[in-house]
């Protein structure tokens, strides 16, 4: 799943944004709120959300759960993977965008 961080970077490279700077003239907002979005000091606001998942014709709840999942309880978070998965095959066939998925390797304990 991706991070808030991740999605903004694939929203920018969606749109042809090559920095913060045009990105936080493109949202009407400043560089410091872009930061802190960035670093998770503050999160995405659900319209932001919903225009990420426009732009990457992607549903809408893959961006909402999966900035939440890395925050949310132990118990919630087998819940929010299997609405996770529900919602990344609906849009399987649908382009996805470059980086979206990414190789994880995992040691071998």
């Amino acid at each position: 799943m991706q991070t808030q961080e991740q999605w903004m970077n694939l929203y920018k490279q969606e749109l042809n944004i090559t920095s913060d700077r045009k990105l936080s003239f493109h949202w009407n907002t400043t560089t410091a709120e872009i930061r802190q979005l960035k670093t998770g000091k503050r999160k995405l606001s659900v319209a932001r959300k919903l225009m990420i998942a426009k732009a990457l014709d992607l549903d809408p709840v893959q961006i909402f759960v999966s900035c939440e999942f890395y925050k949310a309880r132990e118990d919630e978070k087998e819940f929010l993977k299997t609405e996770y998965f529900k919602s990344v095959i609906k849009t399987y066939n649908v382009r996805v965008p470059v980086g979206f998925y990414k190789k994880r390797r995992f040691s071998g304990d």
